[in-house]
């Protein structure tokens, strides 16, 4: 049997009739291919094609991770030097230790503060010469001052010597050493050096004004003075003085070993003197009955002395010798109180 189809339009054909659609199958399972697999106990033909899901629990190679290590860097970043110009820097005294240099002091409870300074250093009694250098950048002027404020002078330096009405020294750094001589005296003097401005020369904030000057102490001899103290019904007789230069050891190098010998006496203001009754059977003097006037510190070593009473009872003597280990730096009076040693009858 055979069938005719007209076809529209140009030309026709004939045959069996086409196929229809093909038929919707169960999709097949994703396939990945696995090559080389190296999986530790797994073995599987190079080359075969593996379903995914045909194989479970095969581990992961291994990932090996490295450790980061952080670096924290740290720099000081210095800022470039600025050459100095026109600036005084220093006063140096070439290790003469004269100056006693101003600094603030706080007065405990009212806060307040006031500028001044220390005995630290200081210059004898006979003077000497000294020399100052003042240092900074070459060629820089500067200007200073030295006034002697006990006597209201100034020093000279081409004449080198104080003198009435005001002198000053206008020099510049790199131009050699000043000279200062300081002359002998016999009252405790004190001198003050600063710096004066001078045209565009700077000045260290350290460096010694007119308001802040650094000082020169120049101290005369010292004497100490042994004697009874003031006490009612008392009156103090003789004393016994010596003479020394401030601050100086009477243990080394003395010829007596800093020993002084006393005798100093004391007079009833009225009636009559006798020995107080500890004295009576001990007449020894001790240390710890020995007392001082000032504020200075002051170093006794031993005293080997007694006390006495003259057979009128008008006269108490301590006498004997005293040992110091150093003398003060101003004068200085060593104290017996009389009640200690004698009672008025």
């Amino acid at each position: 049997m055979s069938y005719h189809t007209a076809s529209k339009g140009r030309g026709s054909s004939s045959g069996p009739a086409p196929a229809g659609p093909a038929p919707i199958t169960k999709a097949e399972p994703l396939r990945t291919i696995v090559k080389d697999p190296k999986s530790k106990g797994v073995e599987i033909t190079k080359g075969i094609t593996i379903i995914a899901g045909d194989l479970a629990n095969i581990s992961k190679d291994p990932v090996y991770a490295v450790k980061k290590t952080k670096a924290r860097s740290r720099s000081v970043v210095e800022e470039i030097p600025v050459k100095s110009v026109n600036t005084i820097k220093a006063l140096n005294d070439y290790n003469s230790y004269i100056f006693n240099k101003t600094r603030a002091f706080t007065t405990v409870g009212t806060g307040e503060i006031t500028y001044g300074s220390t005995l630290e250093n200081f210059v004898y009694a006979n003077g000497g010469p000294f020399q100052l250098k003042v240092n900074g950048d070459i060629g820089t002027q500067y200007n200073i001052v030295i006034q002697d404020v006990t006597n209201t002078k100034w020093y000279d330096f081409d004449a080198e010597s104080f003198s009435n009405g005001f002198s000053e020294k206008i020099d510049v750094v790199g131009d050699g050493r000043l000279y200062l001589v300081i002359p002998p005296v016999s009252v405790e003097t004190e001198y003050h050096v600063y710096f004066k401005p001078l045209g565009s020369s700077n000045y260290d904030i350290s460096l010694p004004t007119q308001d802040k000057p650094w000082i020169i102490n120049q101290l005369k001899d010292v004497t100490t003075t042994f004697k009874f103290s003031h006490a009612k019904g008392f009156i103090s007789d003789q004393t016994t003085t010596i003479t020394n230069r401030p601050n100086v050891s009477l243990t080394q190098g003395s010829t007596n070993n800093g020993e002084v010998t006393i005798n100093i006496t004391v007079k009833p203001l009225r009636s009559t003197l006798a020995l107080v009754d500890s004295k009576l059977t001990n007449p020894i003097v001790s240390l710890n009955e020995v007392s001082y006037d000032g504020d200075e510190t002051f170093n006794l070593s031993s005293i080997n002395s007694k006390v006495s009473v003259n057979s009128t009872g008008t006269i108490g003597t301590i006498s004997g010798t005293i040992t110091l280990s150093k003398t003060t730096a101003r004068d200085f009076d060593v104290l017996f109180r009389p009640t200690l040693f004698f009672k008025i009858t």
